[in-house]
């Protein structure tokens, strides 16, 4: 296990008063006595300090307080100092055998070890400790700061066994050193050899104001060695280049060598442990992959600083508003903290321990419909699957295909295609393809939305696969999406059910008399000056409601006829999908390139349902794909589908799932809860995912819609 000192100081080049550490880990410490290497310290810490000399630097090694020695080595010293200088001969090696990677160097003609296991946290860490002798000693030996020439040049002063080329000519020292800063580790491996690296060609560009400059490392993660690789020492800069639009640009030795337009494109991955930010980079000429930059800064200032502009780049862009005027101050921490990734997150049942991961088993193509079952979708016409409904009480999926809708019985690894509900037409005889389906009434109706007629839910005997009735809103209002009374209200005999549109929400009850069902009693609309511009919404087991909203706000109200008691602000992207866990507790908004998980329980045990969270609102966490995995699958491009829970009374909600084009994602709720965001797995498909969702009370299995087909994929448990 390598640790990093916490606040160090990574300041090169200038004086200091001696003993602070630039980086420390710990592992094994062993050197060869009669020919044999032998252990001196089990358990040893290894740390980089300086001393209170100008480019002098040192290696001490401390035995642990519980360090075991070998017998005949009881009086080895505790501690051992070793000065970082060309003459200690200092190498990265790795040992196969024994599974670790180490570094050996040679003083007064004596070999030591100091050895670490092999893993991605050892391999990434022994990288960070690679690259910070060679710059310690490239200073020491040149007496310069290593920012004033190519990282090559000071790589060579730390090499990989068997890649020790001769260090060079040490350069005339410069009158006037100036500091430069340490690169910090990364959550992939790095590596200390400076690659060979194509930029995109760039254009004149508008740099327009600049917003902010620091120094960085700029690396570039390589996918077949699965490491992100050191590229230069940069100059990172934010311009304002017009109103709302922004651009990260870097610069090296003054010359522009990268310039990206700040937008959801980028995939920012913010990593706070390792001071770093991560983003998709912009398709160099025909190469097939798109690059992964990553940019680590020199100390926790720099990177607060940086960070924090950059997400308000990014909201102002989203949104195009100015972020000081239009944020709240008890709300602006909870945007800026939505994507840190070292804030402590509680998990509600209490249980933090390793959880079992699933994965999707391997043979998912059995499970699509038989062949002899894929002709009867290709018979329900030319058009393709649009919308699913998942039964809660009953073991049927409905798959909606233009204006017929497909009847799919679940089995324990397949679907089965039972019929089809041949036209889907109104009263008049009139056919439609329905916008929106929705269970009711224990799995016996179904509910649809029409297309062009946007006051009007067709109700739908399935007993009869007729629609028997249809109902308007009022003579004034429309309706745009529909939602259960309660979350597992359609596993009851309630018809009631809740309609929203873009300015409010209200309850439809089919036992009015006439046509209009809308309860004048119980409805909740925006003045249209608040622009509320409402997109969709979820309810808990006892009624609760949450809004979202194209403006990536978000509301909860404890009563469908009162104020919201909550306002959330959401990261200034639009909300497409909403969905809340039975008890209320969490809540998960989809928008088109990552998904925010929000808990809704302030420290006094009340949730933003019941009372206003103001600034206790708990930090949220936003879940979206690693740069290295998009990268990974090909995927250029991210449209989320509306994310889910998985379901089923009496059952905790463990799992999460979505997809994006040909691929379905699944995160694991409990490991998100434990703010570990990317405890997900990815599953390629044979076509782009029309819709998700996990059977009722089996989140084992995901029931899937692509264009042409309906398939169930399932998970299996692998244990920890």
């Amino acid at each position: 296990m390598f640790l990093l000192k916490k606040g160090m100081n990574l300041i090169f080049g200038g004086n200091n008063d001696g003993g602070d550490e630039l980086v420390r880990c710990t592992g094994m410490f062993s050197d060869r006595y009669l020919g044999q290497k032998r252990c001196l310290y089990m358990d040893a810490s290894a740390s980089i300090r300086y001393t209170n000399r100008q480019y002098e630097f040192e290696l001490v090694v401390a035995a642990e307080e519980d360090s075991e020695l070998m017998e005949s080595e009881t009086d080895q010293p505790k501690v051992m100092v070793f000065p970082l200088t060309a003459s200690e001969s200092f190498m990265r090696y790795s040992n196969d055998a024994e599974e670790s990677i180490g570094f050996t160097w040679t003083h007064d003609g004596r070999a030591f070890y100091f050895e670490v296991q092999s893993s991605a946290t050892g391999n990434r860490m022994a990288a960070l400790f690679q690259n910070t002798i060679a710059r310690c000693i490239f200073e020491n030996t040149n007496r310069v700061p290593h920012d004033n020439v190519p990282a090559e040049e000071w790589a060579v002063y730390c090499p990989v066994e068997g890649q020790r080329p001769a260090p060079p000519t040490p350069q005339k020292a410069m009158p006037t050193p100036q500091k430069a800063p340490l690169a910090t580790p990364h959550k992939a491996p790095l590596a200390s050899t400076p690659s060979p690296v194509k930029y995109p060609d760039l254009s004149p560009v508008n740099l327009g104001l600049e917003m902010v400059s620091v120094r960085a490392d700029l690396y570039m993660f390589d996918q077949p060695s699965g490491e992100f690789r050191i590229v230069s020492e940069v100059q990172a800069k934010l311009h304002e280049t017009a109103d709302f639009e922004f651009s990260l640009n870097l610069f090296k030795e003054a010359e522009l060598v990268l310039s990206q337009k700040v937008s959801n494109n980028m995939h920012l991955h913010m990593d706070k442990v390792n001071k770093s930010v991560i983003w998709m980079g912009i398709r160099v000429g025909d190469d097939p992959m798109i690059p992964v930059w990553s940019l680590v800064f020199s100390n926790s200032e720099s990177e607060s600083t940086f960070k924090e502009l950059l997400q308000r780049c990014l909201w102002e862009t989203n949104r195009r508003e100015d972020f000081s005027e239009s944020v709240k101050a008890e709300d602006r921490a909870w945007i800026q903290g939505a994507t840190r990734d070292d804030v402590e997150m509680e998990d509600d049942d209490g249980r933090v321990e390793d959880v079992d991961m699933m994965d999707f088993e391997e043979d998912a193509n059995d499970r699509r419909l038989s062949r002899d079952s894929v002709s009867p979708l290709k018979a329900l016409g030319a058009d393709e699957n649009q919308e699913m409904a998942v039964g809660m009480v009953n073991d049927r999926a409905y798959v909606v295909r233009g204006s017929q809708i497909g009847v799919f019985k679940q089995g324990e690894n397949d679907l089965e295609y039972l019929t089809k509900i041949p036209v889907v037409q109104t009263a008049d005889g009139t056919k439609f393809c329905p916008t929106q389906v929705m269970l009711s009434e224990q799995d016996s109706k179904l509910l649809l939305l029409h297309p062009s007629d946007n006051k009007k839910v067709c109700y739908m005997d399935l007993n009869r696969g007729q629609v028997v009735e249809e109902w308007t809103t009022d003579s004034i209002n429309t309706i745009q999406t529909i939602a259960p009374l309660a979350k597992y209200a359609p596993r009851t005999g309630e018809s009631n059910f809740v309609g929203m549109n873009s300015n409010g929400m209200f309850r439809m009850d089919p036992r009015l008399p006439g046509r209009a069902k809308m309860v004048e009693s119980q409805k909740n609309f925006y003045a249209p000056k608040t622009k509320a511009l409402l997109s969709c919404m979820a309810t808990n087991q006892n009624g609760h409601i949450a809004l979202g909203s194209e403006t990536g706000q978000i509301r909860l109200f404890n009563k469908l006829d009162k104020r919201a008691k909550t306002a959330l602000p959401g990261l200034g992207d639009p909300i497409i999908g909403l969905d809340v866990t039975a008890d209320g507790s969490w809540l998960l908004a989809t928008t088109d390139t990552y998904l925010l998980v929000v808990h809704t329980v302030m420290p006094s045990g009340k949730t933003g349902f019941g009372d206003r969270m103001g600034d206790d609102k708990p930090v949220p966490r936003k879940l979206m794909l690693h740069p290295r995995d998009l990268q990974k699958f090909g995927i250029s491009e991210v449209s989320f589908t509306p994310a889910h829970f998985n379901l089923g009374e009496g059952i905790d909600e463990t799992s999460i799932v979505t997809s994006t084009g040909p691929f379905i994602i699944t995160w694991n709720f409990r490991k998100v809860k434990q703010n570990k965001l990317h405890e997900y797995t990815i599953k390629h498909v044979a076509d782009q995912v029309v819709a998700d969702q996990f059977a009722y009370g089996q989140q084992e299995k995901v029931i899937v819609a692509l264009p042409n087909d309906v398939t169930v994929e399932k998970r299996t448990t692998r244990r920890r």
